[in-house]
């Protein structure tokens, strides 16, 4: 499942491919827009090495919305403008979220109290690259930034698309969480919600009609 815009994805098909008739069939339900389709013969023996970098702070706060680039005919993926601001296209889901400020606590490890972000939030990362070693002559560095979470949004065909809760957890099995499965309730969990999570949804866009 492709998620999210515009982007490379790459996919192990060792398993899938028959060697005496290797030809492949993707079918969809979605309307996806591919420019091109490569298939790789054989592994990347490319020497590497992978250096992590922890954050070195993390502020989250509201940035707005980014413009949507013009496509009259409908024939191009949504694209944005990324540096350029717009007016808000949807409100946030009713519920609670993580407060804005420094929320560096709450990244580095892989758990079930993450940082709760909504529509027209934002999440500014520092990190400190001063202690990376320097690149051997003819290497160059790229970077891979690694994230652990989820995304909802408001399409009335997704199941709980109206609201924050219930959050997913890691150890669930499906989601909505099926019954006997329940996010984590202990002294920890707790004390993140009531430390951290306490941000209301905001509202972004006026009602369209008036209320009586």
């Amino acid at each position: 499942f492709p998620a999210g815009k515009t982007k490379t994805m790459v996919l192990d098909v060792t398993d899938i491919v028959r060697r005496d008739d290797p030809r492949l069939r993707m079918t969809t339900t979605l309307q996806l827009s591919l420019d091109a389709v490569r298939v790789c013969l054989d592994s990347d023996d490319a020497p590497f090495t992978d250096t992590r970098v922890d954050v070195t702070s993390a502020e989250l706060g509201y940035r707005g919305f980014s413009r949507a680039q013009p496509n009259p005919d409908g024939t191009l993926p949504e694209r944005f403008a990324y540096g350029d601001l717009a007016e808000p296209r949807w409100n946030q889901h009713p519920g609670l979220y993580t407060k804005y400020g420094e929320v560096t606590p709450l990244l580095g490890v892989a758990d079930d109290m993450d940082v709760i972000l909504g529509a027209g939030d934002a999440l500014w990362f520092t990190f400190d690259a001063a202690g990376l070693p320097p690149l051997p002559a003819g290497w160059t560095r790229d970077w891979l930034l690694e994230l652990d979470g989820w995304a909802k949004d408001g399409d009335p065909n997704t199941l709980c698309a109206q609201s924050v809760e219930p959050l997913p957890f890691h150890a669930m099995t499906g989601y909505p969480p099926p019954p006997g499965e329940n996010f984590p309730d202990d002294a920890a969990h707790r004390q993140w919600r009531e430390e951290w999570i306490t941000r209301p949804g905001a509202v972004l866009l006026p009602p369209l009609a008036g209320t009586r």
